[in-house]
């Protein structure tokens, strides 16, 4: 047997709805704990790449259905004049996915 050796992680996370946890799991607990946390992690992470890429993937989401709430952002990454704007339209159309179970890369990334 391979025996590996890795350095401690800070985090792990793995897509967990319907595979290591209830449905209900979900709803009761991660859907408010994103809710209440969003715009918190958006100010503290804004000029990290990682956040900036997830953002350009959910405005392209949203853009691609005619009903969900459009992302508007400021085309220069690290402005932080219009972040409160940038950030609560990407919470609308957060919102929105989680209202309407629309599940996409781009939410399956941010969770």
């Amino acid at each position: 047997m391979v025996q590996l050796r890795l350095k401690k992680p800070h985090a792990v996370l793995f897509d967990i709805t319907g595979t290591v946890a209830k449905t209900k799991f979900i709803d009761k607990l991660l859907i408010p704990y994103i809710t209440a946390n969003f715009h918190r992690y958006m100010r503290e992470n804004w000029n990290s790449k990682q956040v900036r890429m997830d953002l350009e993937q959910m405005k392209t989401e949203a853009e691609s259905d005619p009903m969900a709430p459009k992302i508007q952002l400021d085309p220069n990454e690290s402005a932080t004049t219009n972040m409160d704007s940038d950030i609560e339209s990407a919470f609308e159309y957060v919102r929105y996915c989680l209202d309407t179970h629309n599940e996409n890369k781009a939410i399956t990334l941010l969770r």
